[in-house]
């Protein structure tokens, strides 16, 4: 007797979506600040919402445009957008979620629109999946063996007493290197892995950034569990 596989409700897969990523760490400098960029996030999500089969549809639904005097009397352009975000389950087109959503552009030139939607599509999915971004990165003691904050943990990180753990915890970047490889086959394998979950071509794992490994054997790790 052939069993049908279980379908997920729109919030259920949302629920997945979200359980996919628990921090974002401020990896882009700004003036004097870092901050999470949006293809930072979307990048972060877009795998597990191509997974879950859920499509997210923005629209415009008013905008206006005003002069912003700054305080070197330049005049510059302020972009005000509402715009609403539905969430689409792609099984099943008709179950919707509809958000509500505001956003706002400052420009000296005609990038104000193009401003406010990158804006407000960040912060819209950094709150609907309350996905955190503090300055202080859980991940930042990742591959730090001088770690004084919590001496037990590991060179990568991993909870010491995690009784999930079904691979050997690396000790360095290169174990860890070849636990991704040897888990996936050979390098080529790997790296299209990588290539499809940060949607960038990468020829050679060794290339990618320390937050990129941690990323990458983490997936293994939920793989393994």
């Amino acid at each position: 007797m052939s069993t049908e596989p279980v379908r997920l409700n729109l919030h259920q897969k949302l629920i997945e979506v979200r359980k996919g990523v628990d921090y974002l760490q401020q990896a882009n400098q700004g003036v004097g600040f870092k901050y999470v960029s949006s293809s930072q996030v979307i990048m972060a999500l877009r795998t597990a919402m191509n997974e879950q089969g859920v499509l997210l549809v923005p629209q415009t639904k008013s905008a206006t445009v005003s002069d912003h005097i700054t305080q070197t009397k330049k005049t510059w352009k302020f972009t005000e957008l509402h715009t609403t975000y539905t969430w689409i389950n792609a099984d099943n087109p008709e179950e919707k979620i509809e958000c509500q959503w505001y956003s706002q552009g400052l420009d000296d030139m005609e990038k104000g629109v193009g401003k406010a939607l990158t804006y407000g599509e960040k912060y819209f999915l950094l709150k609907f999946f309350n996905i955190p971004t503090d300055k202080d990165d859980p991940d930042a003691r990742m591959l730090d063996s001088g770690n004084k904050a919590n001496p037990d943990a590991d060179p990568l990180g991993i909870p010491p007493k995690d009784s999930r753990l079904t691979l050997a915890k690396p000790k360095s970047k290169a174990e860890a290197l070849n636990q991704i490889i040897e888990a996936k086959g050979d390098e080529s394998k790997a790296c299209r892995w990588a290539s499809t979950r940060f949607q960038r071509d990468i020829k050679k794992l060794d290339s990618i950034t320390k937050e990129e490994l941690w990323t990458l054997w983490k997936e293994l790790f939920k793989e393994a569990v």
